[in-house]
């Protein structure tokens, strides 16, 4: 958790389309359709909040693992 007197860690729209490997308009068109977190507007620059990001990050792979039962490579024994 984190402290409640530390200001959240920001990314901008490069940062989060390296990360996940998408264009920025798909994440512009993700947010508009709700499926992605809103950024914060700093003046005309739009930023993310990184810990909302990586929870929705991970809420995707928590899914993805719900829907088809993938399991974890590294707990697979060959």
């Amino acid at each position: 958790m984190e402290n409640p007197h530390t200001l959240p860690r920001l990314e901008d729209i490069k940062s989060i389309s390296d990360r996940l490997g998408i264009g920025r308009s798909t994440i512009y068109a993700w947010v508009k359709e709700g499926q992605f977190p809103r950024p914060t507007k700093l003046g005309k620059s739009a930023r993310w909040v990184n810990s909302e990001v990586n929870t929705w990050i991970s809420e995707r792979a928590i899914e993805r693992e719900r829907v088809s039962g993938t399991v974890c490579m590294t707990s697979v024994k060959p």
